[in-house]
């Protein structure tokens, strides 16, 4: 369940105001770790397509790719972004 940024409160899922504080809800809760409520932090990290790639060959020919993903600071769980 996610929890409101604000105050903390459990929400419902489809929630729209939170029912403890009266803040919006809009957007707030994608950020928000689903297992803990932490607000989770952006992170960049690179994936190699092959083994060898991590070298200035790998990066020249592109072998390497840099993805973003949420992680949380407190549980660590990962969520992937598109």
């Amino acid at each position: 369940m996610p929890y409101c940024i604000y105050c903390g409160e459990e929400l419902s899922e489809d929630a729209k105001f939170c029912r403890k504080c009266g803040k919006q809800i809009s957007n707030q809760t994608a950020n928000m770790c689903p297992k803990c409520g932490t607000k989770m932090k952006k992170e960049i990290y690179s994936k190699a397509l092959h083994p060898f790639a991590f070298n200035p060959l790998g990066h020249a020919l592109g072998l390497i790719r840099y993805k973003e993903r949420l992680v949380c600071p407190k549980c660590k769980h990962k969520k992937e972004l598109e």
